[in-house]
């Protein structure tokens, strides 16, 4: 059984982002999958509904394509037996400024 510890995590992703190169837009899709995979937040492209907000510049089958997807857009699923998520809905929340 592996024991997650949410607080380990965020600090070692802070170590190793807060040392990593930030700023470029490669280095900013290697960061996001970074937090995606350490959070087991992954998706297949066939499992993104088609409401969700997409981007002229992301492109379908490129490697970072469902981990940005997955970072942009807020959403409910269900995990599969793969680890993966399966969106069931997509929502926009309600931020005050």
């Amino acid at each position: 059984m592996y024991v997650f510890d949410l607080k380990m995590v965020e600090n070692n992703v802070d170590y190793r982002i807060g040392n990593y190169c930030i700023g470029t837009v490669e280095n900013d899709k290697k960061n996001i999958t970074l937090v995606n995979n350490v959070l087991q937040r992954r998706v297949h492209t066939e499992d993104i509904l088609p409401e969700a907000r997409q981007f002229p510049d992301l492109v379908k089958g490129k490697w970072y394509y469902e981990a940005m997807m997955e970072a942009i857009n807020s959403h409910l699923y269900e995990r599969m037996e793969d680890t993966y998520e399966k969106w069931t809905d997509i929502y926009w929340p309600l931020i005050e400024m």
